[in-house]
């Protein structure tokens, strides 16, 4: 495995990320085959390792079998035997949680704004847009890195139930069932360090703004779980990407004893207090 890390080539001289494999036309049950990683400062200047196979924190040996533990079965082959079998015993999040994608517009010029951008008097904060004189409701639609809460800058056009969005050929709408639900939102897209929020009640979810519901497990837990840096390290398994899917973030595990959940919870809930607090202290808020 030859990674693209931004600067020098790789061991075969090519700008981007590749790798060589040996493979069976057969499935050999159980067979342990060992992975290499080399990186361009582990060669010379003509991209030739200076010692192969290169014994690095990523020189594994593994089985196939490992790699069905995760969702997809990537060929995560530098998990530790501890990474494995968390995949393989504990819940994922979207047994006890409901990841999902929001709703594309097909014409984000026409029906997104910022909020500042409309009648102050014309956004609505109720929980029910059908028959409301309200043209606007708050939209999370991803935004920058942040944690607990904030980046609440867009609205969206749900006049009479969205009957426009609703009209439009392009648009897509899902999950209708859970707007204006309560939840947590990140974005879709990003390359930098992962990030989720809470949303209290009163929100649509555009496309790149996902979001997770509450199903059997109090939504605050999840946030808890979801913004430490051990679910990032997991999602890398799972999808190194830039992509952060519902499925993806569903797929992560969730592993919090009983015991510590009143714990975890008073602390979530004053992280999202004090975030709250800072994002409200702008302007823009």
């Amino acid at each position: 495995h030859m990674p693209y890390l931004g600067k020098g080539n790789t061991s075969l001289g090519i700008n981007f990320g590749t790798a060589a494999f040996i493979i069976s036309k057969s499935r050999i049950k159980d067979y342990v085959a060992q992975y290499d990683y080399i990186r361009y400062y582990e060669t010379d200047e003509d991209g030739i390792p200076f010692t192969f196979p290169t014994v690095n924190e990523r020189y594994k040996a593994t089985t196939i079998e490992n790699f069905m533990n995760i969702q997809g079965s990537p060929v995560a082959y530098w998990a530790s035997k501890a990474v494995f079998e968390c995949f393989s015993n504990f819940r994922k999040v979207n047994e006890i949680a409901m990841p999902a994608t929001g709703t594309s517009t097909g014409d984000n010029d026409t029906f997104l704004r910022y909020w500042t951008e409309v009648v102050i008097d014309k956004i609505g904060t109720i929980n029910h847009a059908k028959g409301s004189t309200y043209k606007w409701y708050p939209c999370n639609k991803g935004g920058e890195y942040r944690k607990w809460y904030g980046v609440n800058e867009y609205v969206i056009d749900w006049e009479n139930d969205g009957e426009r969005i609703r009209s439009c050929p392009k648009a897509y709408l899902r999950n209708v069932s859970m707007i204006f639900t309560p939840g947590l939102t990140w974005s879709k897209l990003g390359s930098g360090s992962f990030s989720i929020r809470y949303f209290p009640e009163g929100f649509i979810c555009e496309s790149i703004g996902c979001a997770i519901f509450k199903k059997d497990v109090d939504i605050n837990l999840i946030l808890g779980l979801l913004n430490t840096n051990v679910a990032s390290s997991l999602m890398l398994y799972i999808n190194p990407t830039f992509g952060r899917q519902p499925g993806y973030i569903g797929a992560i595990p969730y592993f919090l004893p009983k015991q510590e959940e009143p714990k975890v919870e008073i602390r979530v809930k004053q992280n999202i207090s004090l975030s709250r607090t800072d994002w409200d202290s702008f302007e823009t808020s």
